[in-house]
Parts: C-alpha cells; structure tokens; sequence
C-alpha cells in the first residue's frame, strides 16, 4: 500500500473515536470482533498456525474466538485514551504493584517486562498514577508511519511517562542522571522478533527462539530492580498486572539468565490465559541455525 495513502488513511482511523460518545468504547470492539472474526477471518491460518504449534491438545477453534475478541479490545480501546477520564482508566487497568513502590521508595531505578499482553498501551498511560515514586519511562520502536507514532506517544505519555525510542535509550540515560531526580523505572515489551541474530537464544513453547536481551545491560547499568509483569484480562474486559521479581542488580551484578527468566514467566502467563497473547503476529518465521 502507497505510504502517502497509508499516512492518510491512520490519520482519519485516529480521529474516528472522537466521533463517538464514550460508551461506544463497548460497543465498537464487539463491531470489529464480528469483523475480524465472521467476515475477514483477520490472519485466521497465522492464529491457528500459532495455536497448533503450542497447544496442540486444546480446542483451537475456541481459543481463536476468544483471541479475535482479545484482539478487537486492544485495537480499538487506545484510541480512546486521551478522551477518557484517569478514573475511568484505572478501573480498567489496575493490578499489584507494591513491590515496585516500594523499590522506588527506597531510591532504587526499576525495570517492568511484558509481553504484548493485556492492555500495554494502556497500561503505559496510567502506570505514573501507580508508581508515583518513578519517572516511568516507555521504550518503543519507532513506526513506519510518523503520525500513528506521534499519536501513540501522546496517548502513552499522557500521565507523565516519557517515551524513548530503542536507539535513544543510551543518550536519554546519559541526560537522565542530571535532570531528573527521580528513581528511573523503564517498561520494555520484550517478546518483539529481533530485527538481527545478535540476541539470546532461548527456548519457547519447546523451540529455540530469539528474542531481546538489551534489557538486562539497561538494568545492570543503571543498578535497577528487575519486575516481570504477569497479566489478566477478566471476564468483564478489565486488565490486571501483578509484578513479580526477576533480579536485582543493585545487590548482586551478573545477568543470571535474566532472558530466560522473563521467558520462562512470559509462556507460563500464556498457558493461564491462552487467548491474552498476540497469535496473528508470525512470531515463529525465523528461528535460529
């Protein structure tokens, strides 16, 4: 598709939610499930390709259903975000995260990690209200299409979050250390496809898989907690987060096979709730010699 006429067509798409009222942010998901799920069959072979692969003794039609209305939730739902109210967000996104108030509190940086799962966007909007004692800090990977980026970012950051790209990162770390006199606390969504082989090789649902390890030279320079982010998505559509912690570099500085312990904890929260995870991606197309 021409990337003029694609610039244009998500610069409309982001405007469309304005249109409606806020009550709509219930009706419009069961729209685009119908959609995506009765009409298009949106990446129906990828999805159960996927599924199959993992699960292979569990009702895949089921879980494929329920993924197109996972799917659906967090399509539609961030383009409401800068027209809802933070009560509104928090009573859809909400969780245990006392563990990393406290290491904020104590003067401790932190690190969260998170595979695409439940309500990301969200959850990086209101993470601020709930870590008060952090300057929480996005990282994302910068989009082919500016505007889509641009609009995100201000969704992300609308409660005080500070958005950095991936190749930033360093630079932003080096100005960090004197203008803000916060604790850092730094969200990665680690579970993308590497664009190259120079990552860690770990085991994922029985194969050998690449995936991002950046993370752990972040933590170790900046001395931070390390937090796993398990994730919930209720029966009512609400999202849940409960921290749980993977490493702290201030107390003992080696890497401690810090990827595969985000991994090992990423399927297990896959297992619990099948569905919460994005199968329509081809996580599987490149795989290690």
């Amino acid at each position: 598709m021409n990337k003029r006429f694609t610039y244009f067509l998500v610069r409309g798409l982001v405007f469309i939610p304005g249109l409606f009222p806020k009550w709509s942010i219930k009706i419009l998901p069961k729209v685009t499930f119908w959609i995506l799920c009765h009409v298009i069959k949106y990446r129906k072979s990828i999805i159960q390709e996927n599924l199959n692969r993992c699960f292979p003794s569990q009702n895949i039609e089921k879980i494929t259903t329920q993924y197109y209305r996972f799917l659906s939730m967090v399509t539609i739902e961030p383009f409401f975000t800068l027209k809802l109210s933070e009560d509104y967000l928090k009573s859809r996104v909400y969780g245990e995260y006392s563990e990393i108030v406290k290491a904020g509190e104590e003067g401790k940086n932190a690190i969260t990690l998170l595979g695409h799962m439940g309500n990301w966007e969200w959850l990086s909007a209101v993470a601020p209200l709930y870590v008060t004692p952090f300057q929480v800090v996005c990282i994302y990977k910068k989009m082919s299409n500016p505007f889509m980026e641009k609009y995100i970012n201000k969704a992300r950051s609308k409660y005080g979050a500070i958005c950095v790209e991936m190749k930033e990162l360093p630079r932003f770390l080096m100005k960090a250390r004197k203008g803000i006199s916060k604790p850092i606390l730094i969200s990665f969504i680690s579970d993308q496809i590497p664009s190259h082989n120079n990552t860690a090789v770990v085991p994922f649902f029985g194969t050998d898989m690449f995936f991002f390890e950046g993370f752990q030279k972040v933590a170790k320079k900046i001395e931070a907690k390390v937090f796993y982010l398990d994730s919930e998505v209720t029966p009512k559509g609400d999202y849940i987060y409960r921290s749980k912690l993977l490493h702290d570099f201030s107390i003992e500085p080696t890497y401690d096979e810090l990827t595969l312990k985000f991994v090992q904890h990423l399927e297990k929260n896959i297992v619990n709730q099948p569905y919460n995870w994005l199968w329509s991606h081809r996580r599987w197309k490149r795989l290690p010699k």
